[in-house]
């Protein structure tokens, strides 16, 4: 008997954008031990006749749901939904993404914040909650003692710089390293030239290193060495760079922000990602208070394993599918 074959659908520039993606990932192998044949899209001329379809991100799920309906399928939308950005798009956009959010079998949430607040905006949707989730066992502590440095991974092109507070980050650099002289700081991934310039103007270069986009096989390294894992911010739709950092049992500084604190509990520090001063504070107390980096360690560890370890997240993928699957 041939398998069953699921679409999935998320919209990305390049096919190996969905392989270096962890979530889309976890997801994928979630839906292939289900026992599907799973055929990758990410236009929608690429789309392919199937038996579901999985769709990654409401803002692009018109094209595979309509599609889906057409056929006679179910199809099952997840991803951030962004509630705070949604009153501002387009009155057309906001039409295709209600109606995709009515003809979805089901509707994954990732943060229980926005799955609250989506039940009560969309009554009529079905809807349902399911956290992003990390591999524990791949991110884990390391086994030597951590290093002299703090590190950030993010994306710090403008836009989304600006929510991480990077400009905050990089003006805190020079003030917690007139407190600690030997600190020093890694912040990587692909970061505007102008945030550079900026680290010129205000000192923090001589402390902090920039190595751009590294693999991932780096990045943990670096949450597994790192003193302190630094991710201010001004709003999060859920938070996985913070989540991963807590998995790899860096003590993290963030900020309680969006559905931040639903994620860390209390396995953080916060700060207020807007003030350089606050920021550079929380670090310089972090690094002199090794009691404090311990506790934060287990508890962000402890919550990782408890809460979200990607078992969950399959567990979650089969219950929907065999629900969207019955309803066929």
């Amino acid at each position: 008997m041939p398998k069953k074959i699921v679409c999935f659908y998320a919209r990305q520039d390049t096919h190996e954008a969905i392989q270096y993606t962890d979530f889309y990932v976890q997801d994928i192998n979630a839906l292939k031990e289900l026992g599907f044949e799973v055929r990758i899209a990410i236009r929608p001329w690429e789309m392919c006749a199937a038996d579901l379809y999985f769709v990654w991100w409401w803002s692009h799920a018109c094209f595979p749901v309509t599609l889906a309906k057409a056929l006679g399928k179910p199809a099952i939308i997840t991803g951030t939904f962004n509630c705070r950005l949604y009153p501002d798009k387009p009155l057309w956009q906001r039409a295709l993404i209600e109606y995709s959010l009515g003809q979805a079998a089901c509707n994954i949430n990732v943060s229980m914040m926005e799955y609250e607040q989506l039940r009560v905006e969309f009554p009529k949707a079905k809807w349902t909650y399911s956290p992003h989730c990390v591999d524990t066992s791949e991110l884990r502590p390391g086994r030597d003692d951590r290093e002299d440095f703090a590190c950030t991974i993010a994306e710090m092109t403008l836009g989304n710089a600006e929510r991480k507070c990077i400009p905050e980050l990089i003006r805190a650099i020079p003030l917690a390293a007139k407190e600690i002289p030997e600190i020093r700081f890694i912040l990587a991934g692909r970061i505007d030239e102008s945030l550079l310039r900026l680290a010129r103007e205000v000192g923090a270069d001589k402390f902090a290193a920039f190595p751009g986009v590294v693999t991932k096989e780096e990045k943990i390294r670096l949450l597994q060495r790192c003193k302190v894992f630094l991710q201010p911010t001004r709003f999060e739709g859920f938070g996985l760079s913070i989540l991963e950092a807590m998995s790899c049992g860096a003590p993290v500084v963030t900020s309680p922000a969006g559905a931040v604190p639903e994620v860390v509990g209390e396995g953080a520090e916060f700060v207020d990602g807007t003030s350089p001063e606050q920021i550079a504070a929380a670090i310089v107390r972090l690094w002199r208070d090794s009691a404090r980096r311990s506790a934060l360690s287990l508890a962000g560890r402890e919550r990782a394993l408890k809460l979200f370890d990607h078992s969950r997240r399959k567990k979650d993928i089969k219950r929907c599918v065999e629900s969207a699957m019955g309803r066929e």
